[in-house]
């Protein structure tokens, strides 16, 4: 790092510091400048050094966590922020006795006692309505006072009112007992060490447990996606907190936090919001129970255990758990559930001149074939999109097929993966898709040198599909399509792989469940289940199941 250059202001010295364009909206001011009366450069410069050292571990919350404020403070520090507030009212108080409460004849002391009698009153009233806020302003004052951040609004923020709300009884009680004669001391002002933290315990942050769990993930799985969004706010809430701070309450106020965020809560990043301020809000939907418990809830599982497992002798919690933690949101279950699509909706989807038109265009020859393979195979969206047209598209024995597998090949910008091990399946390219021509458009997208079946798709976040998949959720708006009925929606491209199953359910004497087309568990070898070898169905015994399913729509072949 290059030496700061320091100006010189009066007798002292100065520095200033600009704030990086990325951040400049969280800031009124363009620049920081330091300043101090210190004659010495070198000493000033090391004083600029620690100030410096302190802004930047500012702009770096604010990269992290969208907010200048911290999102957590240990424990320790608030309650040393609220004994900081009972030893300041005890002392002044103490001095004003010591002066005789403004002389012989004065009333101060009765209204300070009547004062102090109301105010133990609303302290009482906070205190059966669990509302803490009262303390809010004494909050804001101590955290600047002792040049500490919190996000208001957070656990670590309503922690801290609740522990001045309990500072605010005992030392408004200790007034009222030395007015009556008694008498209580004053208590000393906590180590100063405990602001800074120099003499808080050195022991691993939860930071650092959620980065070393995350490393030791596997990245080409889809649950690692899962873990790094579940986890990434566990740490924005609670990254700064010393891992054997943590108890089962913060667990709890953290899922009650998650389940009133909005399905599309990241979206809400953008604008630089922190996922209490996204939280705070009044949304017409929250996650749901589903989201909660396949996402956040299994994630928030196996962290707590991993980190007992190995940390628990280094004074990790134990007995941490999600394992009866409910959800409390306010969606119902099944409300998101996609219905297959009925015979004029496949109509509509296919003989509309929206499919017209990509049919006689080649540049867009990936919007008419995403949703023809979505339809003749079941497969989800990241399955199709993130097919490598030089290998996971050939021949065997005379049957092309798909090969759904996290193994092969991919673009640079991908990370393959599948859902679960029955995801891994080859699935045999309907006649339909030959017949329409799909081969020839494989070829093509192969010869061009592309790794991913619709390279007009860029990939987003290490995901082939998330742009293919914004797509053809706003086609299904466009052309009418869309269907929000709670429990039978039509809202993105898994509408495919109900539609393939309710056609198979309906059609007498498959030879084999269609689970061996879409990637379900078939619950174990049964006696149907002639002709697996090695757990899978032979490709041609595939073809058996998939010809037997016919969809009475006339798409336009391609130009």
């Amino acid at each position: 790092m290059a030496a700061l250059r320091l100006e010189r202001h009066g007798a002292g010295w100065r520095y200033t510091k600009r704030v990086p364009k990325a951040l400049q909206a969280h800031y009124p001011n363009q620049t920081h400048r330091f300043t101090t009366q210190e004659p010495d450069e070198k000493a000033a410069r090391a004083q600029a050094l620690r100030w410096l050292a302190d802004l930047e571990e500012e702009f770096q919350r604010i990269r992290a966590t969208g907010s200048r404020f911290a999102a957590s403070l240990p424990p320790e520090q608030l309650q040393a922020l609220a004994a900081a507030h009972r030893s300041d009212c005890l002392r002044i108080h103490e001095e004003v006795m010591l002066q005789g409460f403004g002389g012989q004849g004065s009333t101060l002391k009765a209204e300070f006692e009547e004062s102090a009698r109301r105010r133990l009153l609303d302290l009482q009233d906070a205190g059966q309505l669990a509302d803490y806020s009262l303390m809010s302003g004494y909050a804001a004052l101590l955290l600047r006072r002792f040049k500490l951040t919190l996000i208001e609004d957070s656990p670590s923020w309503l922690q801290l009112c609740h522990a001045l709300w309990k500072a605010e009884r005992e030392l408004l009680e200790a007034a009222l007992t030395r007015g009556a004669g008694g008498w209580v001391d004053t208590p000393p002002m906590p180590d100063a060490g405990v602001f800074t933290g120099k003499s808080l315990p050195a022991t691993k942050s939860v930071a650092d447990l959620t980065a070393w769990f995350l490393g030791r993930q596997d990245q080409a799985t889809s649950m690692h996606r899962k873990h790094k969004q579940a986890l990434g706010l566990f740490a924005e809430v609670f990254g700064g907190r010393a891992m054997d701070s943590l108890r089962q309450a913060d667990i709890e106020e953290f899922c009650a936090l998650l389940c009133r965020l909005p399905p599309r809560w990241t979206a809400e990043r953008k604008e630089g919001k922190t996922v209490f301020q996204i939280a705070a809000q009044d949304w017409p939907k929250c996650i749901t129970e589903a989201t909660f418990n396949k996402t956040y809830r299994a994630s928030l599982s196996v962290f707590l255990k991993d980190c007992a497992h190995v940390y628990g002798d280094a004074g990790f919690p134990r007995t941490l758990s999600v394992t009866r933690t409910p959800y409390t949101g306010t969606r119902k279950g099944g409300e998101d559930k996609q219905r297959a699509l009925k015979p004029d909706e496949l109509k509509r989807l296919y003989e509309g001149a929206e499919f017209a038109a990509f049919a006689a265009d080649p540049e867009q020859a990936h919007c008419y074939w995403l949703p023809l393979v979505g339809l003749y195979t079941g497969a989800r969206v990241n399955e199709v999109c993130q097919l490598n047209p030089q290998c996971d598209i050939r021949e065997d024995g005379g049957v092309w097929f798909f090969d759904f597998t996290e193994d092969s090949d991919t673009d640079e910008r991908v990370t393959k993966s599948v859902k679960n091990k029955s995801s891994r399946r080859r699935v045999p390219v309907h006649s339909q898709l030959l017949a329409l021509g799909f081969l020839p458009y494989v070829e093509k997208v192969k010869a061009q040198g592309h790794s991913l079946l619709f390279p007009k798709w860029h990939p987003k976040a290490g995901k082939a599909s998330g742009k293919a998949r914004e797509w053809f959720s706003d086609w299904l708006r466009g052309i009418g399509l869309r269907d929000e009925t709670p429990g039978k929606c039509i809202t993105g491209f898994h509408c495919f792989r109900h539609t393939l199953m309710t056609k198979a359910a309906n059609t007498p004497g498959l030879p084999w469940p269609i689970e061996n087309i879409t990637g379900h568990s078939t619950g174990g070898h049964s006696k149907d289940a002639e002709g697996y070898k090695g757990g899978e169905l032979e490709l041609p015994n595939k073809v058996r199941i998939l010809e037997m399913i016919t969809f009475e729509v006339s798409p336009p072949r391609p130009a």
